[in-house]
């Protein structure tokens, strides 16, 4: 019988047992695929995803007959547990076995652990560590890697956890680096990166380190991490040039990250979709909007599932180039479009001035109920500031939008510039009225724009009482400020005729 037929008939077995409430003949099957030299993990991935209930169905099984489960048992039960991501369901089944005297191996307890370090539960790792302890069960390496490796965003912890290892060996570096690189600790990551020498680390150390020094905004310590890597003879990896590209655009080193990726694609790497995402960002920053494209169209073709994450970059790159066209033909393509694409497309019509397109999306943001936000309304409110539309602009300022976003200073600095096209003095007053009532500080922007309001009006009155309220809030007038309050005199004085 070949692999593949093993591993199918050990998955149907496993079914059927469950089904009968065979948990010992379950536990019995799960153990011969040791025996049987099969991919394990496949097995018991497969068996997880066949039955979800198993697991549960042997905790509640232990329950009622627990001298019918042994350690060897115990063991392979936390392992489906560790395998199917059930940290909960490997805690329950230890501590159960305990009360009922059958004694848990360290077998057992190394499987617990992989567990809560795949949920990041590392409260609970601690507290297994503990009570292995207890019971006179040493922790051996594998043990504390898992617990270090659950404190991903605990590094403090994790780094007092790793001290306190007497012989660490190259997975306890690898894993105390990847803690670090979580809390963008590059010099710590950097320094157990030299102290591991010794152990020859392996590539997933280097590529942790050279995250954290991306993380950390230290683009020239990631590029000699992975220079290190290359001289003691490993190939970088897709993670690998994420790393370098990530770190070099973060600090505006767009041209090293674009030469980055070209490198990356002369590698023939398989790329997943985080690599994916890490390149289109560097088109963001290099302002490569048709290279982006051609990025999500490449990685839809290599059956790379395209995530609104991908998308929002690739839109974003767009939005930066006013390639409003492109960037609604984006956001028709995700299933669930996010809050970030309406916005970036909504941004990208902005800047177009296609004010039409801008309040569409608006409207199919409602729709999709993600909004409207601040963001989206400052936005579509400045698409039609820059599209000329500017009593529509004011409509829109004072309309039902108005009523359920609250508004901030750059609502009200594009209402006034609308107040200032339209030669509307009054309500340009009445808006940086309003500012003040809800404590809002009005911008040199918005004062500018009502002293020209006032200007265009001739109201040379309000001009001056506006620069010297300017005075009193300590906003310092420039020479728009004063251009535009001399100019208002001026008018008064042709207007009225020096009255």
């Amino acid at each position: 019988m070949s692999c593949l037929s093993l591993r199918i008939a050990f998955s149907c077995a496993l079914g059927t047992c469950q089904r009968a409430s065979e948990w010992i003949a379950a536990l019995h099957l799960l153990q011969r695929v040791d025996e049987e030299k099969l991919e394990n993990d496949v097995v018991i991935q497969s068996a997880a995803k066949l039955c979800p209930a198993l697991v549960w169905f042997i905790f509640g099984s232990l329950r009622c007959r627990p001298r019918d489960m042994d350690s060897v048992m115990l063991g392979t039960a936390i392992r489906v547990c560790s395998k199917a991501f059930l940290w909960q369901g490997a805690w329950a089944l230890l501590f159960e076995a305990q009360a009922a005297t059958t004694r848990a191996s360290l077998i057992a307890f190394n499987s617990a652990l992989d567990a809560c370090e795949k949920a990041a539960q590392w409260q609970q790792a601690l507290q297994l560590l503990g009570e292995m302890k207890r019971l006179r069960v040493d922790p051996d390496v594998v043990s504390q890697n898992s617990v270090i490796s659950s404190m991903a965003l605990e590094w403090e912890q994790a780094m007092c956890l790793f001290r306190g290892v007497q012989c660490p060996d190259a997975i306890t570096y690898a894993t105390a680096i990847s803690a670090c690189a979580a809390a963008s600790q590059w010099q710590v990551a950097c320094s157990l990166l030299r102290a591991s020498t010794l152990h020859h680390p392996s590539l997933v150390a280097y590529n942790a380190a050279a995250s954290a020094c991306a993380n950390g905004g230290a683009w020239q310590q990631t590029l000699r991490v992975l220079r290190l890597a290359q001289e003691e003879g490993l190939e970088l990896d897709a993670v690998s040039f994420s790393a370098a590209m990530r770190s070099c655009s973060r600090s505006s080193e767009w041209q090293k990250a674009w030469l980055l990726s070209q490198d990356l694609f002369e590698q023939t790497l398989e790329l997943d979709t985080i690599t994916y995402s890490t390149i289109i960002e560097t088109c963001e920053a290099a302002a490569k909007w048709q290279a982006a494209l051609q990025l999500l169209q490449h990685a839809l073709r290599t059956s790379v599932r395209a995530d609104p994450i991908m998308y929002g970059s690739a839109m974003r790159v767009c939005q930066a180039a006013a390639q409003w066209e492109e960037a609604l033909g984006l956001l028709q393509v995700p299933e669930q479009p996010t809050e970030a694409s309406f916005v970036s497309a909504m941004s990208a019509c902005e800047r177009a001035s296609c004010w039409r397109s801008a309040l569409q999306i608006l409207q199919d943001m409602t729709f999709a109920r993600l909004g409207p936000n601040l963001i989206a309304f400052n936005t579509a409110l400045s698409a039609c500031a820059k599209g000329s539309q500017w009593m529509r602009a004011l409509l829109f300022f004072e309309g039902l939008w108005a009523a359920v976003v609250k508004l901030d200073v750059i609502s009200y600095g594009t209402a006034i510039t609308a107040c200032e096209e339209a030669s509307n003095w009054s309500l340009a007053m009445s808006f940086l009225e309003q500012m003040e009532s809800r404590l809002l500080q009005p911008s040199l922007i918005a004062c500018n724009a009502s002293i020209s309001a006032c200007e265009k009006a001739a109201q040379w009155q309000q001009a001056l009482q506006l620069l010297h309220e300017m005075d009193l809030a300590q906003l310092k007038a420039d020479v728009i400020s004063f251009d535009a309050a001399i100019s208002a005199c001026e008018r008064a004085v042709v207007r009225f005729g020096g009255e």
